[in-house]
């Protein structure tokens, strides 16, 4: 149980500083005029590219070694999958009320979807 919570604590620091770089990217790309359809999945691919290697050294590595290269398809079918559903909800958000408020709901969204993206990581992505 100590290595769960271990790893969930680093989990959430890696975490957030991939929020603040999404959230960031996103931010800027709507007040660009940017749509949400393209400014979701090009800020979380930007903080993507960046949370394979940190959880899979860091979060997930055992022995701080790199992940092992099949653990990249599945990280990209897990980040397709929570990318979808971001999209999605962001879009809902967006229509019903205002881009202002899709990127206000953008990091309590994404706070929201780190516990299913905890569990995917661990059990499937990692396998750790």
């Amino acid at each position: 149980m100590s290595a769960v919570l271990a790893q969930g604590g680093r989990f959430v620091m890696v975490g957030v500083a991939l929020l603040i770089i999404d959230a960031g990217i996103y931010a800027v790309a709507i007040v660009a005029g940017m749509d949400n359809a393209v400014a979701n999945p090009l800020s979380r691919a930007l903080a993507a590219a960046l949370g394979y290697a940190a959880h899979g050294r860091f979060t997930f590595g055992a022995d701080g070694t790199a992940p092992e290269a099949p653990s990249l398809l599945r990280y990209v079918l897990a980040w397709i999958a929570l990318t979808a559903l971001s999209t999605l909800a962001l879009g809902s958000i967006s229509a019903a009320l205002s881009p202002a408020a899709a990127v206000l709901a953008k990091p309590l969204l994404e706070a929201a979807l780190a516990l299913i993206s905890f569990l995917l990581l661990k059990a499937w992505v990692y396998q750790r």
